[in-house]
């Protein structure tokens, strides 16, 4: 992606690697953006919970609106184009938030529409706590 170019629903699900962490944006059902990374096997976040997802001095990691989604994809593909491995991630469908792209989801009234970009700068926040978590020292 380059400066200053905007993502649009088809250009979903984006799949980038930061730090050396794969991360994933895709569109939910709903349309609203929703981000993802992948655990390396040897970090202690690798095989939890998303709600057992804590930093060492056990806090939640801070993403937006939580994490609502950990997962082993044994398989290549799904819809956000996950390679095998533990993922987990967070959606933009909460109270207050609107969707990025076409709905079922009743729009809240002053809703903010979450784009792709925020998915991408809030999945870089977690690649960065899940090393200070215990990630290694990765570039």
């Amino acid at each position: 992606m380059k400066m200053n170019e905007r993502l649009t629903v088809k250009d979903l699900p984006f799949a980038d690697v930061y730090r050396e962490y794969e991360i994933r944006v895709s569109i939910s059902g709903l349309g609203c953006v929703c981000g993802y990374i992948k655990i390396p096997a040897e970090h202690p976040w690798h095989g939890k919970v998303y709600g057992d997802v804590r930093m060492p001095g056990g806090d939640y990691v801070e993403v937006h609106g939580g994490l609502t989604f950990s997962e082993s994809i044994t398989t290549d593909g799904w819809p956000q184009k996950f390679t095998p491995g533990w993922w987990i991630g967070f959606d933009c469908g909460h109270y207050g938030d609107a969707p990025f792209g076409p709905s079922r989801m009743e729009p809240h009234p002053g809703g903010v529409v979450r784009t792709p970009e925020y998915a991408i700068s809030e999945c870089h926040c977690l690649v960065e706590q899940a090393i200070d978590a215990g990630g290694g020292d990765r570039a």
